[in-house]
C-alpha cells in the first residue's frame, strides 16, 4: 500500500542534510541524491519533473513548503516503504556518506554507474580514428569513478586536472574559502595516471559565472597545449553541469563576452562533441544521451540558480589540505 511522506517529515530531513553545508544549495544536490539511490531500489516515485523542482528551489528556510506547493504535492508518494523506515534509510546514507558530504564530493550513484557503463561501451565502438587518446576528469570522485570505466574500455590513461573540478559561487559576504580540489597525486587511486601534473586551480573564492567560464577557456588552452605536447589529438573531458556548459559555451561563442547565450545540454553521462576547425571549435554533439536506454535525465542549466547566487565557504579555522603548493596555479579570472 502507498504511503506519503509529509512535510512534517520531509522538513527535519530536510535541515539534517542541509546541515554540512551551512544552507548552501548542495544540500540539495546530496538529498536529490539520496532520493536517486531510493528511486533507484523501487522504494519512491522521483522523476526528472521532481529533481528540476529540487533543483530550482531556494534552500532557506520553508524551501521545502515551497517546493511542495509549487508541485502541488503533499509529499513524496512511495511504493511500499513507510515514511519512518524511509528516513531511517536516508540518514544511513547520510551517514555513509558523511565524509565526502563534508568535502562537497558525494559518490556516483549506482544509476550513475550504469549509465557510465553504457557511455564507455559507446565510446569503445567508435572507429579508432574518433575514440578519445586520454581522459582528463575533475578530481571529484564522481568524475573520476565515470572516467575510470571510460580509460580503461578505451585503454588509454586517465588524468586528474583540478582547473576541470566542480564550480562553486562567490563565497557570501566574502568571508571564509572554499576547498581546493585535489590534484592526481593527491587522490591515492591506482586508476589515475600521477605523472600529469595541474595546469591551474579555480579561485578560492568562488567565481561569477563569467569567471568560470574564463576558467574553462584558460584550462582548455593549457589542457591543449599539454596533449600537443603528448602527441594527443584527441581527448574526452569528464567533468560537471556547470563547468562543462561554461566550456561548451566559450567554444560556441569563441570567446566569453555573449557566452551564455548558448544552450549546452548536460544531462548525466550525456557527451558533447568539438572539433578544431582553424582556430576556432566546431560543436559536433550537444549533450547527446542516444547511447542511454532512459535518455536524457537530470538535466542541468544555469537558469536553476537564482541572481546573483553566493556560497558559504569553509570556516575560518579550517586548513586545506589541498592548498596549492604553488600559488601562481590559481587562476583568477582579469574581466
Amino acid at each position: 500500500m502507498a504511503t506519503q511522506l509529509g512535510l512534517d517529515q520531509l522538513e527535519p530531513l530536510f535541515n539534517e542534510t542541509r546541515a554540512p553545508y551551512d544552507g548552501s544549495a548542495n544540500a540539495l544536490n546530496v538529498l536529490s541524491m539520496m532520493l536517486d539511490e531510493l528511486r533507484e531500489a523501487g522504494r519512491v516515485m522521483y522523476t526528472q519533473a521532481t529533481y528540476e523542482a529540487v533543483a530550482r528551489v531556494d534552500t532557506q528556510l520553508g524551501a521545502l513548503e515551497k517546493f511542495l506547493a509549487e508541485n502541488n504535492l503533499a509529499g513524496l508518494v512511495l511504493d511500499g516503504e513507510d515514511a519512518q523506515q524511509l528516513t531511517n534509510t536516508i540518514f544511513e546514507q547520510r551517514a555513509r556518506m558523511s565524509e565526502a558530504s563534508a568535502m562537497r564530493d558525494p559518490p556516483l550513484t549506482a544509476h550513475g554507474v550504469d549509465q557510465v557503463g553504457y557511455l564507455a561501451e559507446h565510446l569503445a565502438g567508435l572507429p579508432e580514428d574518433e575514440r578519445p587518446q586520454l581522459i582528463v576528469s575533475s578530481p571529484y570522485q564522481r568524475c573520476v569513478n565515470s572516467a575510470a570505466p571510460l580509460a580503461e574500455a578505451l585503454g588509454v590513461r586517465l588524468c586528474v586536472e583540478p582547473g576541470m573540478a566542480e564550480w562553486y559561487p562567490p563565497v557570501a559576504g566574502g568571508a571564509g574559502r572554499h576547498p581546493t580540489p585535489p590534484s592526481g597525486s593527491d587522490l591515492g587511486d591506482e586508476r589515475v595516471d600521477t605523472s600529469w601534473t595541474p595546469l591551474l586551480y579555480p579561485s578560492p573564492s568562488g567565481e561569477t559565472l563569467d569567471a568560470l567560464r574564463a576558467r574553462m577557456q584558460e584550462v582548455l588552452r593549457r589542457i591543449e597545449a599539454r596533449c600537443s605536447e603528448l602527441g594527443v589529438e584527441r581527448v574526452a573531458l569528464v567533468a560537471h553541469a556547470a563547468t562543462n556548459i561554461a566550456l561548451g559555451q566559450v567554444l560556441v561563442q569563441r570567446g566569453i563576452e555573449g557566452a551564455g547565450q548558448h544552450t549546452i545540454h548536460a544531462a548525466t553521462a550525456s557527451t558533447s562533441e568539438f572539433k578544431r576547425a582553424g582556430e576556432h571549435w566546431k560543436m559536433l554533439r550537444n549533450g547527446d544521451t542516444s547511447y542511454l536506454p532512459d535518455g536524457s535525465e537530470r538535466e542541468w542549466d544555469f537558469s536553476f540558480l537564482p541572481e546573483n547566487v553566493t556560497e558559504p565557504g569553509m570556516p575560518a579555522d579550517w586548513e586545506d589540505p589541498h592548498k596549492p603548493k604553488d600559488a601562481k596555479l590559481v587562476f583568477i579570472a582579469k574581466l
